[in-house]
C-alpha cells in the first residue's frame, strides 16, 4: 500500500518545476490587486456625466435650455460647465457649443433678389445660408461653375430644404447678352487650313526600280505606308529583277497586285554583288540573304578560294533551291 502511494505522489523533476511555476501564477494573481489599488469610476462617471449634458443642450429640446428673444434668436439658458474634467482634459463648455451649433442651424434670414453667380460670401450670410454651405458654392464658382438657371440651386450640396424653398423664388440669374456691334473673336492662323479633298490623280506606268513613293501612289490600291514600303523593300534589295517580285512587298495582296501589273514595267535592272569581293556585313543586309548564310558563303570563300561562277553557290548544303533561285540574280563574278 505504502510502496503504491510513493508512486502515486512521486513527480519527476520536469513536473516538480511545472508545480512550482503554476504555485507562483496562483499566488501573484492573488498578491496583485491586493498591491495595486483598483481605479476608481468617479472620473470616468463624471466625465461620461459630463458629456451627457453637453450633448443634452447640442440638441437643445423645445421646452428647455432655450428662449426665443425679440430678433427671432434662440439664446441658451444654462450655465457654463467646466472645461476640464476630473480626468484632467479639457471640452467645450456647453453653452458654447450649444450657441455655435444653434447659429449655424438657425441663422438669421435676410431674403433679397440675388444673382448666385455673383453673390460674395457676405451675401449670402445675409440670406441664412451655413458657412460650411457658403464655402462648398464659392469653390464651385471659382473653379468656372455657374448657375444657368434658378432650379440649379437646389443641386447645392449641403443646402437644407428649409433654405431652398426660401431662397428659390429669390433667385434672379442675369444672363449676358453679346452686343451686335462687337464681332465674335477670330482665331488667326498663320496659313490658312485646307480641307479640301484632293482628288488622286490617275495611274500611269512606271518603272518599277525608278518610281518614288509619290509615283506609286498614283497606282489603284496604294497609299502613303504601301508606297513608301515598297521603295523602302527595293532599295534594300538594289532593285527588281521582275515586276512578279513586288509580290514580295508586305501588304500586297494578290487583289492589288492584280490591279496595278498592267501598270508595271521593268527597264533599268537591278545592281549587282560582286561575290568575291563583298564583306559579310554589307551580304548579311540583302533580305534574300541574311547574317547566317553570309557567314556561311563567306567562310566557304575563305576555305576553297574565289568562287569561278555563281553556280558555286549550289555547293552549299545550308543553301535552298528557293533561296538560291532568289539571290542569283543579284550576284556576279567580278
Amino acid at each position: 500500500m505504502k510502496e503504491q502511494l510513493r508512486a502515486y505522489f512521486s513527480f519527476s523533476r520536469k513536473e516538480r518545476i511545472g508545480i512550482i511555476v503554476l504555485i507562483v501564477l496562483i499566488c501573484g494573481a492573488g498578491v496583485v490587486p491586493a498591491v495595486i489599488p483598483a481605479t476608481s469610476g468617479v472620473e470616468d462617471s463624471a466625465s461620461f456625466s459630463e458629456f451627457r449634458r453637453q450633448l443634452a443642450m447640442l440638441e437643445l429640446p423645445s421646452d428647455t435650455g432655450k428662449s426665443e428673444d425679440r430678433g427671432g434668436k434662440w439664446k441658451v439658458q444654462s450655465q457654463d460647465f467646466d472645461r476640464t474634467s476630473g480626468n484632467g482634459h479639457e471640452y467645450p463648455s456647453a453653452a458654447t457649443a450649444a450657441g455655435s451649433y444653434a447659429e449655424n442651424r438657425d441663422k438669421p434670414r435676410e431674403l433679397f433678389y440675388f444673382d448666385p453667380n455673383t453673390l460674395d460670401a457676405k451675401g449670402w450670410g445675409r440670406l441664412g445660408v451655413r458657412d460650411k454651405t457658403i464655402a462648398t458654392i464659392s469653390k464651385y464658382i471659382s473653379k468656372g461653375g455657374s448657375f444657368r438657371k434658378p432650379e440649379d440651386l437646389l443641386k447645392v450640396y449641403g443646402l437644407s430644404e428649409k433654405d431652398k424653398e426660401a431662397l428659390l423664388p429669390f433667385v434672379r440669374i442675369t444672363r449676358i447678352v453679346p452686343s451686335e456691334q462687337s464681332d465674335p473673336p477670330t482665331r488667326e492662323y498663320s496659313t490658312p487650313p485646307s480641307f479640301a479633298f484632293t482628288p488622286k490623280l490617275p495611274p500611269v506606268r512606271l518603272d518599277i526600280n525608278l518610281a518614288d513613293s509619290l509615283t506609286w501612289q498614283r497606282l489603284p490600291g496604294i497609299g502613303k505606308s504601301l508606297s513608301a514600303r515598297i521603295v523602302k523593300f527595293r532599295d534594300r534589295l538594289g532593285g527588281f529583277t521582275s515586276t512578279e517580285q513586288v509580290r514580295d512587298v508586305y501588304g500586297i495582296h494578290d487583289t492589288v497586285f492584280q490591279k496595278i501589273e498592267k501598270w508595271l514595267f521593268l527597264e533599268v535592272p537591278p545592281k549587282k554583288i560582286r561575290l568575291n569581293l563583298v564583306a559579310v556585313n554589307e551580304l548579311a543586309t540583302h533580305p534574300y540573304c541574311g547574317t547566317k548564310l553570309a557567314k556561311t558563303i563567306i567562310e566557304f570563300r575563305n576555305q576553297h578560294g574565289p568562287f569561278r561562277q555563281t553556280t558555286d553557290l549550289k555547293q552549299l548544303a545550308s543553301l535552298s533551291p528557293e533561296q538560291y533561285n532568289k539571290l542569283i540574280p543579284y550576284l556576279e563574278i567580278n
